[in-house]
């Protein structure tokens, strides 16, 4: 076990070799508000404070903690809608400022912030509409095909939402941080279900397109290249209905498919696929169809669809988020020292 512990100065410099594109250890968000998924996550002796973790603030529970208790592990938070009424330079003003201050009595010392979250707000808009094909059978469909993959997409306008965010990493990476890095890497980003759903589902050279091969989703050119030069990207796994006292998880297909094509979509842009993670929520029910699953709890099938090989596997191992994990706190965190420190652990020479 002490093989896994991460002191608090050695976290910080694991976090700036990180954001600096060198290999770390996995990082960890815990998002959470209830006291018990805390002590679990957290504050005890397995907890993650030890292992590479942050936590989201507010927590809704920092009277118990004391103001500064675990403030180097504290990362502040930004809610999207305080961007979107922003131009570009009070975007750069409002993350510098968050980086610097932090969160107030919360302390905020990992000098990192999050912004909550990257949603269709950020995307280019509605995909552009290409008239019907008229033929007189259908049989005259079949033999024309798909539609082909030449619609011109519309410039992204610079006064979007996702444009404007771009503009502002831009400056940001070109402001030192003292503590090494840039401002820039300084910023994660929680991505709404709508983005992963809308790039997944999507087909052809733009992942805009349906089976039919007409724009039937959004792109997000605008956005990508700001999120590429974050410190990271974290990807909520789940729908955003809520079943019971958490949340309908993405399918097992979703979850095949999806995350390889974030990935693909990142890279073009230039991300860094260590700079990728998922969010698992809360899962009270099983991953619809997930054949691969029998016998295990809804929480564990969530783990093994997020550790399947490939892309998948690649992005668990570079930390992953618990998002209101609540009553499944424990085995959350069991199957994260399992699955992501333990084999990060056997595949890094001792020091």
């Amino acid at each position: 076990m002490a093989r896994f512990r991460i002191a608090a100065a050695a976290l910080a410099a694991a976090l700036g070799a990180g954001a600096a594109g060198a290999a770390a250890a996995p990082t960890a968000i815990v998002y959470e508000k209830t006291q018990h998924a805390y002590d679990v996550l957290v504050r005890g002796p397995e907890g993650l404070a030890h292992n590479g973790g942050l936590v989201q603030e507010p927590s809704g529970d920092n009277s118990v903690w004391g103001p500064r208790r675990t403030a180097h592990y504290r990362l502040a938070k930004i809610n999207y809608h305080e961007l979107l009424g922003l131009g570009t330079d009070g975007m750069v003003a409002l993350i510098r400022s968050k980086v610097d201050a932090g969160c107030g009595a919360f302390g905020c010392a990992s000098n990192q912030v999050a912004i909550d979250e990257i949603g269709a707000e950020f995307s280019d808009g509605p995909p552009p509409k290409v008239k019907p094909r008229g033929f007189r059978s259908r049989a005259a469909a079949r033999r024309a095909g798909r539609y082909p993959d030449n619609v011109v997409l519309p410039p992204v306008s610079p006064a979007s939402p996702g444009a404007r965010l771009t503009e502002a990493m831009k400056r940001l990476a070109a402001m030192p941080w003292p503590g090494g890095g840039s401002y820039a890497d300084r910023v994660q980003f929680y991505l709404a279900p709508t983005v992963t759903t809308s790039i997944g589902k999507g087909q052809g050279r733009n992942q805009n397109l349906g089976r039919d091969g007409r724009p039937h989703f959004s792109t997000w050119r605008g956005v990508m290249p700001g999120l590429a030069l974050g410190g990271g990207i974290w990807l909520e796994m789940y729908h955003g209905k809520a079943v019971g006292a958490g949340h309908d998880p993405f399918m097992a297909v979703e979850w095949r498919r999806y995350p390889r094509d974030v990935v693909s979509v990142f890279q073009s842009f230039g991300g860094a696929p260590e700079k990728v993670h998922f969010m698992i929520a809360n899962t009270p029910v099983m991953p619809r169809k997930a054949t691969e699953c029998g016998g295990l709890t809804p929480m564990a099938c969530v783990w093994k669809l997020a550790g399947l090989g490939g892309a998948n596997r690649q992005i668990l191992m570079n930390g992953a988020g618990a998002y209101q994990v609540g009553g499944q706190a424990a085995e959350w965190l069991s199957l994260y020292r399992q699955d992501v420190l333990a084999a990060w652990a056997n595949s890094t020479p001792p020091a």
